[in-house]
């Protein structure tokens, strides 16, 4: 009885391990939509004559009211 016991827990655990792969595999499959968009946005500002930035916001330079 050991042995078959033995023999269904390695099996189990050898389909979580496919299973987990297989999973691994669906995940990485490449950027993600943030880095895709920002990627679109920044070479379409390039191909307008802007700078390739990765903020709209302005910088708070001198700004008076910054705490």
């Amino acid at each position: 009885m050991n042995a078959y016991a033995l023999l269904a827990v390695n099996e189990h655990l050898e389909y979580l391990r496919a299973e987990s792969a297989r999973r691994e595999r669906f995940l990485k499959r490449g950027p993600s939509l943030r880095d895709r968009i920002a990627s679109a946005t920044n070479g379409l500002r390039r191909s307008l004559g802007g700078e390739s930035s990765t903020t709209f916001l302005p910088a708070l330079q001198d700004y008076p009211y910054r705490g």
